[in-house]
Order: structure tokens, then C-alpha cells, then sequence
């Protein structure tokens, strides 16, 4: 059986590498992954928690100025609808 931690991981690089991007887990192993294109330039970034009953994702955008929030989310595993919302906001990125 599938941790459901690791569905939300694999969606995530699924959707960057139809991009052309690679994710890459930062060091500290603290939930920080970076999508990065062939150059090695940040694309984007998101910031994962997971918890027992819900994961916690910030996606930041490279932009002219740095990165920046671009979105937030805080979604319990059992709202179902929310985490397709979550997976087709990816999409739209």
C-alpha cells in the first residue's frame, strides 16, 4: 500500500517532469523540494508538511524579483476534492 505522503511526492514530480523540470529534494530533508530546468535554474519551490491527518504545501514562483508565494494550501487527507484542486493547480503552473 501507497503512504499517501509519497502519492502527493509523486504527483508533484510527475507534473514537473512533463514540464521539462527535475525536483530535486533540498539537504536538510526537511520537505523543500526545488523544480529546476536543465540550466539548474529554481523554477519553482514547494515547501511540504505532512502530518497524520492533513499535508501543508507553499509553492513559490521564480520571478524577475526572486522567488514568491504564489500559493498556500493546508488540506486534510480526507477532502478529496481539495487535493485534486491541489493536483490541477499544479498543472496549471
Amino acid at each position: 500500500m501507497k503512504n499517501i505522503s509519497n502519492v502527493i511526492l509523486e504527483v508533484i514530480e510527475k507534473t514537473m517532469r512533463e514540464k521539462q523540470l527535475e525536483l530535486y529534494e533540498a539537504e536538510d530533508g526537511r520537505g523543500k523540494y526545488l523544480a529546476m530546468d536543465r540550466d539548474y535554474n529554481t523554477r519553482y519551490k514547494f515547501d511540504l508538511s505532512f502530518s497524520d491527518s492533513a499535508f501543508l504545501c507553499h509553492t513559490l514562483v521564480s520571478g524577475k524579483d526572486g522567488m514568491r508565494l504564489s500559493h498556500s494550501v493546508n488540506i486534510p487527507w480526507t477532502d478529496g476534492k481539495a487535493i485534486r484542486e491541489f493536483f490541477d493547480y499544479l498543472k496549471s503552473l
